[in-house]
């Protein structure tokens, strides 16, 4: 998660209004580790999710598979 929360803050700079959402096992040194980076105002920890839902929310950003 390091070097894509890193990444993201890059993003952040140029594209203030972007979001990160992470689906899948969340630790607390993850959500820890995004407000040390300065970027857990735009990033959503979903948690586990049923594949199909997972799919839904891939859709609904317009990201490819």
């Amino acid at each position: 998660p390091i070097s894509l929360f890193t990444a993201f803050a890059s993003v952040l700079r140029e594209h203030p209004d972007a979001s990160l959402h992470i689906y899948g096992t969340v630790s607390e040194q993850m959500k820890i580790l995004a407000a040390e980076k300065g970027i857990d105002h735009a990033v959503s920890f979903q948690g586990e999710v049923p594949q199909r839902e997972l799919a839904h929310a891939m859709q609904a950003t317009g990201a490819r598979t």
